[in-house]
């Protein structure tokens, strides 16, 4: 009864592989995106659970939301000093 519906002809196995390849870079890019943003959760959910690429989708364009760019500070250990006066503070 199962014995034709277990057996793929050679010729049409090309499925498989396109499949192989959008689930491996669709589960990548969400995997590392989880990461980082620390959603611990998310990413175990994207790691056990296989939906051929559409919870990935869901979860970058969706769920993730953008992540926020740090805001350019400057340095707060650099002296207010000139390099002069380092020098002279470190000999003292």
């Amino acid at each position: 009864m199962f014995k034709d519906f277990l057996e793929f002809p050679i010729a049409n196995e090309w499925w498989v592989i396109v499949a192989f390849a959008w689930v491996f870079v669709w589960k990548g890019f969400a995997l590392w995106k989880a990461a980082r943003q620390g959603a611990k959760w998310w990413f175990i959910a994207l790691l056990v659970i296989n939906t051929l690429g559409i919870l990935e989708i869901l979860y970058i364009y969706v769920f993730s939301g953008p992540r926020p760019r740090p805001k350019f500070e400057p340095e707060k250990n650099a002296p207010d000093k000139k390099p002069e006066q380092i020098a002279e503070g470190e000999n003292k």
